[in-house]
């Protein structure tokens, strides 16, 4: 049914070579080779006058079988002489009856060339037949991939065994076991039969049963009457199941973790990124796709037959001994390790569609399996910013003296979690733990004040019995909600790190930015005084530090000041430092209320220059692992060429412009700025070809875009910011990860971080 061209097809190449091999695209076990090559050998018997022979090739023994034929087909008795079966075969091919004529011959389901080379006729008479689950039998044979049947033809294959009038009555229902069954000839075949042995049953309480009962539904368990289809269609699968490598095997079965639709490979690298590139692809190739199991979509994207998925789907958790929900948070947990962009980038896969399947019950999952699946994200986080993560609060879960508390409650129809982290220097063997339902009464310190949450009885207990950070959230069915989970809890650490500027950088220009904040506050007796310009120049004795720190008491501190105060004890703590000064070009800016124009310029190119540095040696020392997505800048670096349009009095406003132009060299990145009277570029085609190749580059709104203008009326030194590498550092970072969605939206206009103070006190 629906084979017609593909039996004209095999008879055209059987008239042009030797031997033909049927091999399916899709291929698993039930894509209906062996139908094919019965219609064929029925339906041609006119064109082989000399006869046509079946033998079934798998479990069974190819050369015995022959040579039963001969005997009791032919009466043909090999000579004794011929102690060799394949010769005793070849010899029974050289007298074989009638002695003239074409003669056909059908290999069924050969999963090697080897195990027929040896017994294969050289009689160019023969035309040989062979149905096999492998793409490429042998390049002596020409392949005729079977695809599954079109949606028509699957339709017109259940009317002919259901009839025609039951399938009209309701074609929606018929069309949908068509495609639950991926239009595979085996399937459809038991099913109808199936439903032709219940006539009372309708085609939508068919659909059901298949929906729930998948694999194990009573009609996909084998045939009830004699066909071709001898077997149901899980064991068809097993036995190319049982082909594949340990290896293979693996592989399959997260492939089948993924939704149904095309599964870009490079996510399944992703989810194995522990193996080696060219064996995983080995794997592929040369197992899954020749034993046509998996599909190959484009170059780039593979797919699995709905029933094989179904089939591997049981396989795993037979073979990972584990629940598929705990397959995908660890295939999550490896994917966020390499694509840190995570939450918005698999929203858009097909191939990750995990709502609300069937096997995941999420209404009655337990609080302790609920916690395994928060604490694999958190893991994965934590690995992908390692650099930061001891910044983070949420990554005190791995360490030894915090647990992960879970509690899960019903509240108007929905289920919610509540998460906790609970110190315990005690026991750490575990590393969850449920908190008390009394607590689930949390939720309602939410709906009150901050200070009448102090208050509240509860939220007393709560933080006497040493637990901290709570989060309430609904649970979500669906897989991805717990990436979700853990992604907002890692997005709000690093949005406060930004936002206080403290990050954990060991970066020269922006530790000794914050340790002269923390020394001009502690030796000078104020944070920054905007007209004490002469003040805030000099040079600070590192022995006046040393005693400032002595007389102190940290805890008063805001955090911010802390992270100062930090990088400032370090610095007391180095060799042949006697005193804390400012970098020469930012002191002769600064010690004048209105510097000469070359001095501005002087300035200007060494801010920006130190902040070029200071932004790459950040985002390779904190955000290497995540993708160019994020950060393109660190990959590409940026030369910045610009203007100044410098003031003549100290009323004048002062101007700044300046583009971005790729740089290709292995240098780091450099700023060249120049005086400009009228504010215009002067070397027109140089900018020009740096807007064209900014318009082509991977590097896209980096450093706000490919140009910058900024102007201030009335000139000051303060202008830039007191602490202008740091802030246009920070200001470049707050962009890019606003951008990625890797920190929250702020209130704050983001140009304070070159304007005004960063920390504190």
């Amino acid at each position: 049914m629906g084979r017609d061209d593909e039996l004209e097809n095999l008879h055209q190449q059987l008239q042009a070579c030797d031997r033909v091999a049927i091999s399916a695209v899709s291929g698993m076990g039930g894509v209906g080779k062996t139908e094919l090559a019965l219609q064929y050998a029925q339906g041609k018997t006119a064109a082989y006058p000399a006869g046509r022979a079946w033998f079934r090739v798998r479990g069974g023994d190819l050369g015995a079988q022959i040579l039963t034929f001969g005997r009791v087909q032919l009466g043909l008795e090999p000579p004794d002489e011929l102690d060799d079966v394949a010769a005793q075969v070849q010899w029974v091919w050289a007298r074989w009856r009638p002695p003239t004529g074409a003669a056909l011959l059908v290999l069924d389901d050969v999963s090697d060339y080897e195990e027929i080379r040896a017994f294969l006729p050289q009689d160019v008479r023969f035309k040989v037949v062979c149905t096999t689950r492998l793409q490429t039998l042998s390049l002596g044979f020409e392949p005729l991939p079977l695809q599954v049947l079109d949606l028509e033809d699957a339709l017109d294959l259940l009317r002919s065994l259901v009839g025609a009038s039951r399938i009209d009555a309701d074609l929606a229902a018929a069309s949908a076991i068509c495609e639950w069954l991926g239009r595979l000839p085996l399937g459809l075949e038991l099913v109808g039969q199936y439903l032709h042995e219940r006539s009372s049953l309708s085609l939508a309480k068919m659909l059901e049963r298949l929906q729930n009962k998948r694999l194990e539904q009573k009609a996909l368990q084998g045939p009830t009457y004699e066909t071709t289809a001898e077997q149901g269609v899980r064991d068809a699968f097993e036995l190319t199941w049982q082909d594949l490598t340990p290896e293979a095997q693996t592989v399959a079965c997260v492939l089948s973790v993924f939704a149904l639709a095309p599964i870009p490979w490079a996510l399944v690298e992703m989810s194995l990124s522990d193996w080696d590139e060219e064996d995983l692809e080995d794997v592929r190739d040369g197992v899954l796709v020749k034993q046509s199991l998996v599909q190959v979509n484009t170059e780039e994207t593979y797919q699995l037959h709905p029933l094989i998925r179904e089939f591997l789907r049981t396989k795993t958790k037979v073979l990972f001994c584990d629940s598929i929900l705990n397959t995908k948070i660890r295939l999550l947990r490896n994917v966020i390790l390499t694509k840190p962009l995570i939450k918005k980038w698999l929203e858009n896969l097909s191939c990750l569609k995990w709502d609300a399947e069937d096997e995941i019950d999420f209404d009655n999952m337990p609080d302790i399996d609920i916690g395994k699946n928060i604490l694999s994200s958190y893991e994965g986080y934590s690995e992908l910013l390692a650099p930061l993560s001891n910044s983070f609060f949420c990554t005190k879960i791995l360490s030894q003296n915090m647990k992960l508390g879970v509690l899960s409650y019903q509240k108007n129809n929905f289920r919610k979690l509540l998460t906790a982290f609970l110190e315990n220097r005690q026991d750490s063997t575990e590393k969850i733990t449920i908190i008390p339902h009394k607590f689930n009464a949390l939720e309602t310190l939410f709906e009150e004040t901050f200070k009448d949450q102090k208050r509240h009885p509860l939220y007393k207990e709560f933080y006497t019995y040493k637990w901290c950070r709570y989060k309430i959230e609904t649970i979500n069915p669906n897989v991805l909600f717990w990436c979700s989970y853990a992604h907002s809890d890692f997005v709000n650490d690093l949005t406060e790190l930004v936002f206080d500027v403290r990050l954990p950088t060991r970066d020269p220009n922006l530790v000794f930015d914050s340790a002269w904040c923390a020394a001009m506050y502690l030796c000078r007796g104020n944070h920054f005084n905007w007209f004490s310009f002469r003040k805030y120049v000099q040079e600070i004795p590192i022995s006046d530090i040393k005693n400032s720190l002595e007389s102190i008491n940290s805890q008063r501190f805001s955090i911010p000041m802390k992270y100062c105060i930090e990088n400032l004890k370090n610095y007391t703590q180095m060799d042949k430092i006697d005193c804390l000064n400012l970098p020469k070009e930012i002191s002769r800016f600064r010690e004048r209320n209105f510097p000469d124009k070359y001095t501005i310029l002087n300035y200007v190119n060494y801010v920006y220059g130190e902040a070029l540095k200071s932004y790459n040696r950040i985002v390779s020392e904190l955000f290497s692992g995540f993708s160019t997505e994020l950060l393109d800048n660190s990959i590409f670096s940026c030369n910045l060429v610009g203007i100044i349009v410098p003031p003549k009095t100290q009323k004048d406003s002062i101007e700044i412009k300046y583009y971005v132009e790729i740089n290709n060299t292995c240098s780091y990145p450099t700023a060249n700025f120049s005086l400009s009277e009228d504010g215009e570029f002067e070397d027109k085609p140089r900018y020009e070809a740096a807007r064209k190749a900014y318009s082509y580059s991977r590097v896209k709104k980096s450093l706000s875009g490919f140009s910058y203008s900024q102007k201030q009326t009335p000139f000051s030194t303060s202008w830039l910011g007191n602490y202008p590498i740091t802030g246009l550092v920070y200001k470049w970072l707050i962009d890019e990860l606003s951008k990625s969605n890797w920190i929250q939206p702020h209130k704050t206009n983001l140009q304070k971080y070159a304007s005004f103070p960063c920390w504190n006190p």
